[in-house]
């Protein structure tokens, strides 16, 4: 025998919970923070590598940071590798594997 479930029936605690607060459309809904534990979070400017400058929220204890690899110069986005990494590359690959050989019987 199946059991009737009522669709109309509104839970308001689940588990002894009080459910969340919602919000009114179009309002947001604030959040309290115990200020002694969380960082003050603030505005701070990025100074990039090409010298463009922008601003971000964060955490960070500065109000300035400046980077040093970006997007625009880094070579897995610019797909652009320096002669000097392959040479080093080929030279360290020598070392660990220049003596290996294979024997045949």
């Amino acid at each position: 025998m199946k059991k009737k479930v009522d669709t109309k029936k509104k839970v308001t605690k689940v588990q002894g919970k009080a459910p969340a607060p919602t919000a009114k459309k179009g309002e947001s809904q604030k959040v309290k923070y115990a200020s002694s534990i969380h960082p003050s979070y603030k505005v701070v400017e990025v100074k990039d590598v090409d010298g463009t400058k922008f601003q971000i929220r964060s955490t960070y204890k500065h109000s300035e940071m400046t980077l040093s690899i970006s997007a625009k110069n880094h070579q897995a986005w610019t797909s652009e590798r320096s002669v000097d990494a392959t040479v080093d590359q080929v030279k360290e690959f020598q070392r660990k594997f220049g003596t290996f050989s294979v024997l045949k019987d």
